[in-house]
């Protein structure tokens, strides 16, 4: 019995060795995964102070933006549309180019956003039609065939038309005259 007992005892003594053994590696896995997870949580806890920490300085961008958007409405004016009137007939202008005459059909459109600008340049058409035929005819001919020439004269005649409505209708506002119609012969 004695040997038995000693086989039995050897029998159990390899049984534990080798539960041991394959114990071993087990344990080990199990560390590197318990490891791998404390190593996910603490770079989980460190992203999100950081975040959280940027979040706190910058402060929350969005919470002054409808605040903001407000503001800049209310400050914007509401801008009118265009009103356009248009000069007719064609103003025909004559210029002497050294010995030959020439002459130069316009056609005008004045802009404006205010109806009684226009209106008051319906009502004084004829002052200022015959203001603007002289304002016409001391350009040299020769310029008024450049960009730069054509753009002056835009420039000036919306200035005498400003001018006229401004002293006779007391009221602001011409913003442009377009030429519509430009021909020199």
């Amino acid at each position: 019995m004695a040997a038995a007992a000693k086989v039995e005892a050897r029998k159990s003594a390899a049984k534990d060795e080798a539960d041991s053994e394959s114990a071993a590696p087990a344990a080990k896995a199990q560390s590197n995964v318990v490891r791998w997870v404390l190593i996910g949580a603490i770079a989980l806890v460190v992203m999100g102070g950081s975040i959280g920490g940027a979040l706190y300085l910058l402060g929350p961008a969005d919470a002054d933006a409808p605040k903001a958007a407000t503001a800049a409405t209310a400050a914007a004016p509401q801008v009118k549309p265009a009103i356009y009137q248009d000069m007719k007939p064609s103003f025909i202008v004559h210029f002497m180019d050294g010995q030959k005459p020439r002459y130069l059909q316009v056609e005008l459109s004045v802009m404006s956003r205010d109806q009684a600008v226009m209106d008051a340049i319906k009502v004084h058409a004829p002052l200022i039609r015959g203001q603007i035929i002289d304002a016409i005819g001391r350009y040299p001919y020769s310029a008024l065939g450049t960009d730069e020439g054509k753009q002056r004269m835009r420039e000036d005649l919306r200035a005498l038309i400003e001018t006229i409505v401004a002293r006779e209708a007391h009221v602001n506002g011409v913003e442009a005259v377009l030429l519509t119609n430009f021909v020199m012969q």
